[in-house]
């Protein structure tokens, strides 16, 4: 917190709830972990399957 020049109250009053909390902290993780694989899948110089888009 200190780094980011934020107190607790500061952080945490950005959020209603614990509950908002870890859905923005899980929503978070979940995107950065869609586009490393975004990045991955369309790095990938030989592809085995087509892309998802293309088959739904």
């Amino acid at each position: 917190m200190k780094n980011a020049s934020l107190t607790h109250g500061g952080f945490y009053g950005h959020f209603a709830s614990k509950e908002d909390l870890m859905i923005a902290a899980c929503q978070h993780a979940l995107h950065q972990w869609q586009e490393g694989w975004r990045v991955k899948v369309a790095s990938d110089p030989h592809p085995r399957c087509p892309p998802l888009s293309t088959i739904i």
